[in-house]
């Protein structure tokens, strides 16, 4: 059994608007949800104990569609499975008053999520609930873009600060600035990323209890976040000087 927002805040951590197909790794219960973004901008994992189903692994070939299933129940669920030949076909979930049917995908239909040459990461930058908001916020406040810039720098009291710049890159284009101290270490690092997408990992996150950015001056930004019984984890690159 697990409860619907918990079931459903899973899911959200690695569909963020633009990830259909994954396999569900479910051991001992806890589920692993490895996944990678259709233009592969984003690799990440989630992971969640807890999950009180038998050992298997389960190809969800349409997010989008299961989220849609589940929106309609309430409370605790029962999750079950259906099997043809041992293997499972269906995920079969259940409330006091629906009972729900979704059909598995074929595992081989799903794209191998890739891997990442972990680099040694010189900047790291705690995230609290209220940078989450207002880093949310500013990305809000010009929706029409989808640039930010990510740069390292030295501000006016001398303290290393990690700033996110969103706007377009021109000069006299509408633009925000939020800062954020941490461990900076590489200073004069600054790098575009999809604004779009790092809004959608922090709201999809908004939950969780701590988290953190680290980024490096290869091109490659981390995210983590964890809460008492879940942990998430995403790795964005940078994007290239001609996409904007």
């Amino acid at each position: 059994m697990i409860n619907k927002l918990v079931l459903q805040s899973i899911i959200n951590k690695y569909h963020l608007g633009i990830v259909q197909s994954v396999n569900w790794s479910i051991k001992n219960n806890t589920v692993l949800i490895d996944f990678m973004d259709p233009s592969k901008e984003v690799i990440g994992s989630v992971e969640h104990p807890e999950f009180e189903l038998e050992n298997c692994d389960l190809s969800i070939f349409d997010t989008k569609k299961l989220q849609n299933l589940i929106s309609i129940t309430n409370g605790d669920l029962i999750v079950e499975l259906e099997k043809n030949h041992l293997i499972p076909t269906k995920l079969k979930i259940s409330d006091p008053n629906f009972n729900l049917t979704y059909r598995l995908g074929d595992p081989l239909l799903i794209d191998k999520v890739g891997t990442v040459n972990i680099p040694k990461w010189e900047n790291r930058i705690p995230l609290e609930v209220e940078d989450l908001e207002n880093l949310i916020k500013a990305k809000n406040a010009l929706r029409e873009e989808d640039n930010m810039f990510v740069e390292t720098v030295t501000n006016d009291d001398g303290d290393n600060v990690c700033r996110f710049v969103f706007g377009d890159v021109k000069e006299f284009d509408s633009k925000i600035t939020y800062q954020l101290p941490g461990e900076i270490t590489e200073l004069g690092v600054k790098m575009p990323f999809n604004s779009e997408l790092f809004k959608s990992i922090l709201y999809a996150n908004k939950d969780m209890d701590t988290g953190e950015i680290h980024l490096t001056s290869t091109g490659l930004m981390k995210l983590n976040f964890t809460s008492e019984n879940t942990t998430s984890e995403y790795f964005i690159v940078r994007k290239v000087e001609d996409e904007f």
